[in-house]
């Protein structure tokens, strides 16, 4: 997950300032959400296997610096 984002959204973040990433996680696979915090979508990835625990979590992402939300 940090690979992905770190790797394909820090352009992103630039553009935009701030982002909301979404990983949702259904079996053995996931999907990776990015919205601009105003219900845009901006990209989503598909990742075929992770064994990450099954759920969703949310994060933001701002000043290349990756939050919880409750941390930020």
């Amino acid at each position: 997950f940090l690979d992905i984002v770190f790797s394909e959204y820090v352009s992103l973040q630039r553009a935009n300032g701030f982002l909301v990433i979404t990983l949702a996680i259904v079996g053995e696979r996931a999907l990776i959400s990015v919205g601009d915090g105003n219900g845009n979508e901006l990209a989503t990835t598909r990742v075929e296997f992770t064994d990450c625990p099954i759920g969703s979590y949310s994060f933001y992402f701002c000043n290349d610096v990756l939050h919880l939300p409750s941390e930020y």
